[in-house]
């Protein structure tokens, strides 16, 4: 798995670019099958830690839940949308959603892009931001 990563990311190490676009990084377990969010050296479900792999996930997914925050902590504009995107590989992840008037609704199909989603000390910082898919 290739990836390049951008220093002004919010969470550094969780997102990565390749050729087929942006993806979140994610560890599987090669005894149980786990995936699990973020590097790993160890499984969360069977303990083994001598077989695990690096792996892209949550380039698409779809909405389980959505709201929108109106009191926006510094740094971020508000409103803006969040929500729980269930994704294929089987993690369930709370990220930023599109606002506006093509805000995913419940169940929608979604992709991922990186984007700013914070400013600080004038420096904006990217994310990962689910848009509705179509």
């Amino acid at each position: 798995m290739s990836q390049t990563q951008t220093e002004d990311s919010l969470w550094p190490g969780l997102s990565g670019l390749d050729s087929r676009g942006p993806y979140l990084n994610a560890s599987k377990c090669g005894h149980c099958g786990t995936v699990m969010l973020g590097q790993r050296t160890r499984c969360s479900r069977c303990w083994a830690g001598d077989k695990i792999e690096a792996v892209a996930v949550g380039r698409r997914g779809r909405v389980y839940s959505r709201t929108v925050i109106h009191a926006a902590p510094a740094g971020y504009v508000g409103p803006y949308t969040v929500g729980y995107v269930d994704l294929p590989e089987g993690i369930r992840v709370f990220a930023h959603l599109q606002a506006g008037p093509d805000t995913p609704a419940i169940g929608d199909e979604v992709q991922l892009d990186i984007v700013s989603l914070r400013t600080t000390d004038g420096q904006a910082l990217t994310g990962p931001r689910y848009r509705r898919l179509g």
